[in-house]
């Protein structure tokens, strides 16, 4: 009886998740949704197409990231679990997806190859993973605690490493690092413009930064800055137009940038201490760790349209697209 339990144990171990699929509440699915995850509990919170909460469900873990792969699927990390997690929302199933080890941060997903990207600050790598066989097909060595991805749309993966305030830029084809360039003190956000690569940040101790800066995608030099409001953490642009929009968590707003002019054309307060920003043609979504709040921005009118109450530290955002 004991290897029989053993061998079952194994399996387990070996098909990663086979014994531990968990289960929560459907949420709709005939409408796009909002999905936030928490940093204040183990959290998922559906919001319904007028931005009214419409079912939360058990996240298994707090997520550091999530991120859209497939129809109704999700992946998500947590730094202090040592798997990655799916989470069909059309079953309503929820299992872990891959071991690898604690300390996942950030992702970035390549639909045109199935590649998923994990950053990892425990070990200073970049994961790559297969998603469609759901195995590991390698690691690169980046820069000290690499905590956010961007994954251009000619295949180059930007890596922010914030301990060692460096950017490292990998081909994605070929896994091979170009180059490395060191950026602001605690650097937060990244966004690759077509152009140049936007980095905002904390700044040094006792120095809080209140700039966002440009810089060279080939060279990593400084091409331009621009006064915003406090620790600048998040960027959101759409590709056909010259507006920038930044999220301060140190002054609780939202900067727009004309990036033709560069110079900030308006600013609009949000919640208390935001950190989490999605966008879509329309509009953007702004999640606030200490009002526990999402405020929905239209991006016509740059005004606040809806603020939402949820439950304690609303994070990381996905926004689900009509098909």
């Amino acid at each position: 009886m004991k290897h029989i339990l053993s061998a079952l144990l194994a399996a387990c171990l070996l098909t990663v998740g086979g014994c531990s699929e968990q289960h929560f509440t459907e949420p709709p699915s005939d409408k796009p949704l909002t999905i936030l995850s928490h940093a204040k509990e183990p959290t998922l919170t559906f919001l319904d197409e007028n931005w009214q909460v419409a079912v939360t469900a058990n996240s298994r873990a707090v997520l550091t990231d999530m991120i859209r792969t497939g129809d109704r699927q999700l992946i998500a990390t947590s730094q202090e679990e040592t798997s990655l997690f799916l989470f069909d929302l059309a079953e309503g199933k929820s299992r872990p997806l891959l071991e690898l080890n604690e300390g996942l941060t950030a992702l970035a997903f390549s639909a045109e190859d199935e590649q998923l990207y994990v950053s990892d600050i425990i070990n200073d790598q970049v994961h790559i993973i297969d998603y469609h066989k759901n195995e590991q097909l390698g690691s690169i060595d980046v820069g000290e605690a690499p905590t956010d991805l961007h994954l251009a749309s000619d295949g180059t993966l930007y890596v922010l490493n914030e301990r060692s305030h460096t950017v490292t830029v990998i081909d994605s084809a070929t896994a091979e690092v170009l180059r490395t360039f060191s950026v602001m003190e605690r650097p937060v956000g990244l966004l690759e413009d077509g152009r140049q690569l936007w980095i905002g940040g904390h700044g040094p101790f006792g120095e809080l930064n209140n700039r966002i800066i440009a810089y060279d995608k080939e060279t990593g030099q400084p091409l331009q800055e621009i006064t915003v409001g406090l620790m600048p953490v998040a960027f959101f642009k759409q590709p056909d137009t010259s507006y920038l929009y930044v999220l301060c968590h140190g002054d609780h707003s939202l900067y727009k940038i004309d990036t033709t002019e560069n110079e900030v054309v308006d600013r609009l307060e949000v919640g208390h201490n935001p950190n989490g920003m999605a966008g879509n043609r329309s509009t953007i979504v702004v999640t606030s760790l200490d009002s526990d709040t999402v405020s929905v921005i239209d991006l016509a009118t740059f005004s606040l349209i809806h603020e939402e109450p949820v439950a304690p530290g609303p994070y990381t955002i996905v926004l689900e697209e009509s098909e």
